[in-house]
């Protein structure tokens, strides 16, 4: 159960055909955004996933494997701020779905690989991908079951009917199942003609022959060179992108945190523009960008209060009357700056509060305008 231990599932998502004619459909439990960069809105309502499909065949003229790379169109049931999206499909609607590139049929008369060409994306309604889509898609919902799945193998209680149970809880339609094996083509086409199509003969090709000790050694300076170059590939990843992806999941987690913290709070335009921008920013760059402000603290929040004011009126007195008429105006404006720690424990803005007075009416939309400063520019103050 080697592979279950870590979480990474081979899926069994269908098999089709009467005997001598079979198909058997997997898929690996690996999802790889795609989504171009011009979907990555915080608003948009769909976003592209790709999957490994690996497709073994029974009959003699089939290849004798297929590897695609298929691309799905996946849908958020809400926004970031929690607003449901209309028209989410149904779990049956057709998918949109793409082959992409590096897909290869595995030709069994010559062990030779051909290319499978590129689509553009189109609606598909066939069992075999609405099973596959919501591996693709349904990524979160997964990661609840491999969780159960890892606790249940630390405490000796896995049991793969239950499993396959909790898997149709998510949407998946019967037949589906996990399979102890490997999401490799190899492998996968080895497991499917032992288990699955067990006392049917396997057409003869020439990957039947029994290697020499030439080309077996052969193969294991190729399988090494192509192990060092994955690996090489994988640090790589590792080093570019899941620093990033991690940065995404605490801003993505403080975003939903910062919501609750300004509650049902009625935002004024000014205040509106200031979290948009502000949002999400360490208190050391707020620091270096507004000064130190007025500090303070509570349960698990902090503030910094800046505060500036203008005043040139002026008070004459008529002489012959009395009266006392006031020239000029009075400006005061008040920021203050609300932090919450996020998931590394470090403080950000999570709110900006803003209040002003003005004795002239007509400038009270700019009494903050030279207080509140733009992140940028850090080091300028």
């Amino acid at each position: 159960m080697s592979n279950l231990a870590f979480a990474e599932f081979t899926y069994l998502v269908s098999m089709e055909g009467k005997k001598g004619e079979r198909v058997a459909y997997y898929v690996g439990s690996n999802v790889l955004s795609r989504t171009p960069v011009n979907m990555k809105d915080l608003f948009a309502s769909t976003y592209v996933s790709q999957i490994t499909m690996y497709i073994v065949y029974e009959a003699e003229p089939q290849p004798e494997w297929s590897i695609m790379r298929l691309q799905f169109v996946c849908h958020h049931k809400k926004d970031h701020l929690g607003k449901v999206f209309a028209n989410v499909p149904n779990a049956t609607d057709p998918v949109q779905v793409r082959v992409a590139d590096n897909s290869v049929n595995f030709i069994r008369r010559t062990l030779n690989g051909e290319a499978i060409p590129e689509t553009e994306f189109s609606s598909i309604g066939s069992h075999v991908m609405l099973q596959t889509q919501k591996v693709a898609c349904l990524e979160h919902e997964q990661n609840q079951v491999s969780k159960a799945v890892v606790n249940a193998i630390k405490n000796n209680h896995f049991n793969k009917e239950d499993f396959n149970q909790k898997l149709k809880l998510l949407g998946f339609q019967a037949p589906i199942h996990v399979v102890d094996v490997d999401a490799t083509a190899p492998a996968l086409t080895a497991f499917t003609w032992k288990m699955l199509w067990e006392g049917s003969v396997k057409p003869v090709s020439p990957a039947d022959r029994v290697l020499t000790k030439a080309e077996i050694d052969e193969r294991a300076k190729q399988l090494g060179s192509i192990s060092e170059k994955m690996n090489t590939l994988k640090s790589r990843i590792e080093e570019e992108y899941l620093p990033e992806i991690e940065k995404k999941h605490i801003d993505d987690a403080f975003a939903k945190y910062a919501l609750k913290i300004r509650g049902s709070r009625e935002l004024s335009n000014t205040e509106s523009s200031a979290i948009m921008i502000w949002q999400g920013q360490t208190e050391e760059l707020l620091i270096m960008r507004m000064g130190a402000g007025l500090f303070s603290e509570a349960d698990q929040l902090r503030f910094r209060r800046y505060s500036q004011s203008f005043d040139n009126r002026a008070f004459l007195q008529n002489r012959s009357t009395g009266q006392v008429i006031e020239s000029g105006v009075l400006r005061s404006c008040d920021v203050d700056f609300v932090l919450a720690k996020d998931k590394k424990h470090t403080f950000r803005v999570a709110d900006v509060r803003i209040s002003t007075s003005t004795s002239d009416i007509r400038a009270g939309g700019n009494a903050c305008q030279d207080l509140i400063k733009t992140p940028q520019n850090a080091s300028a103050k």
